[in-house]
């Protein structure tokens, strides 16, 4: 017959042998995030994760785990996500991560934020001419000449385009389709009038 002594002793050395439970890894994620605008068109290119932070645990932020858009190894969690990309306005939102894979689809509006200084800006309006079927898929970019501004936008079934928000000065805007540059042209804002810039584009260029 076991003793008492002996039989306390077999179930300590059960007990050790029973994985703790209670101990168990933490369950991450991994995070895409993809970057649309007004339309739902996608938004090609980096984006700048400024901030994700859990805002139950108030944890640290982790917007640095973030390699091409997509971050691994994000612990499960409600998240406060702010992104950027040029020429567009910062996007903040929350962002519940319970899953193994999340994909996070944040539209992005066409604009800067106040400038430095309080520099006035316009709305300014265009239209592609010229447009032969198909329609879809041009891509309109406005770099400053003497500033940092970068913004883009993708023209409407119509050929038109529209940009918010965009500081006085000059630019040089450039068309393009599936990588390949159809058009450019210089102007200075502001520029008057709906549609106020009108661009060309070469025919030969757009026959299939």
């Amino acid at each position: 017959m076991l003793t008492i002594s002996a039989i306390v002793l077999s179930l300590s050395s059960l007990l050790l042998t029973v994985p703790n439970t209670d101990n168990s890894s933490e369950k991450t994620a991994t995070v895409h995030i993809r970057a649309v605008d007004n339309r739902g068109r996608d938004l090609q290119g980096q984006i700048e994760v400024m901030e994700f932070r859990d805002v139950l645990s108030h944890g640290p932020d982790v917007a640095s785990s973030f390699r091409a858009n997509t971050g691994i190894g994000i612990p499960f969690g409600v998240y406060r996500i702010r992104i950027r990309m040029p020429g567009f306005w910062t996007a903040e939102r929350n962002v519940r991560v319970y899953e193994a894979e999340v994909w996070v689809v944040q539209a992005l509006e066409t604009g800067m934020g106040p400038t430095e200084g309080g520099q006035p800006t316009s709305l300014l309006r265009g239209r592609l001419k010229n447009v032969e079927s198909p329609t879809s898929g041009f891509r309109i970019r406005l770099t400053g000449v003497f500033s940092s501004v970068v913004m883009d936008t993708f023209a409407d079934q119509s050929g038109r385009f529209e940009f918010g928000t965009v500081p006085d000065g000059c630019y040089v805007i450039v068309v393009t389709r599936e990588q390949v540059i159809l058009a450019s042209q210089t102007f200075c804002s502001p520029v008057g009038g709906d549609e106020a810039l009108s661009i060309d584009l070469p025919r030969k260029r757009l026959s299939r």
